[in-house]
């Protein structure tokens, strides 16, 4: 995987056997987003569930103000997509703006 290439890249660069060559490493991301993308079409899994991941030893830190939307209504919304709930909010938003060809 990426996360592994690097992470050995890291430790050949520090010449260091130990996670990530001793650096630290600060790895952001949006989790609950779709499943990575291959070219063949195989599933793969999410980098936070490799060994590596655990090996690493990283701290989350889960940021909970959104800095781009206002829209409390909206924001309540993208919370349901985000785990896969169609609430009827979720439905009515969603159908308010279907357009005909």
């Amino acid at each position: 995987s990426a996360l592994e290439t690097a992470e050995l890249i890291a430790q050949v660069a520090r010449d260091s056997h130990l996670p990530w060559g001793g650096m630290r490493v600060i790895v952001v991301g949006d989790f609950a987003q779709l499943p990575p993308v291959t070219r063949n079409g195989t599933q793969r899994e999410w980098c936070f569930r490799s060994g590596l991941w655990e090996k690493s030893g990283f701290q989350t830190c889960v940021l909970s103000h959104n800095q781009r939307v206002n829209d409390d209504s909206f924001l309540d919304i993208l919370a349901d997509v985000r785990v896969g709930s169609v609430t009827p909010r979720v439905r009515e938003f969603l159908d308010s703006r279907l357009r005909e060809h």
